[in-house]
């Protein structure tokens, strides 16, 4: 199994139950954002806290939940996504169907 140590302290996350999580695709997460249309994961959303920035919607292994996280790191959990307004998808329809963002960069993100 692909474990990775994150941090000082004794966090350990399994990259491979996350990489399933993401190669779930657009599946949608059972919570509705802000004008009652569904969140799949990795939509993007804005939030009034963030101003403009789209956050994508993706699972965080340090959560241990769907949120929808920033570039720099901080998320709004779950529990907060119906207090977002989805603007896009980080998913291209297009066969097959692949993610138009950069793992590497969601991976950094988590840390």
């Amino acid at each position: 199994m692909d474990y990775e140590q994150v941090g000082g302290g004794n966090a350990v996350i399994e990259f491979d139950e996350w990489r399933k999580k993401l190669n779930r695709g657009p599946v949608c997460l059972g919570v509705n954002d802000a004008y009652g249309r569904p969140i799949r994961q990795f939509d993007l959303v804005t939030h009034e806290d963030f101003g403009e920035e789209e956050l994508v919607v993706v699972w965080n292994p340090l959560a241990e939940e769907y949120v929808a996280q920033s570039e720099e790191g901080p998320w709004i959990p779950y529990n907060g996504l119906s207090q977002t307004e989805i603007v896009g998808t980080a998913w291209e329809e297009q066969d097959p169907p692949q993610l138009s963002l950069d793992l590497e960069v969601v991976k950094e993100a988590v840390r």
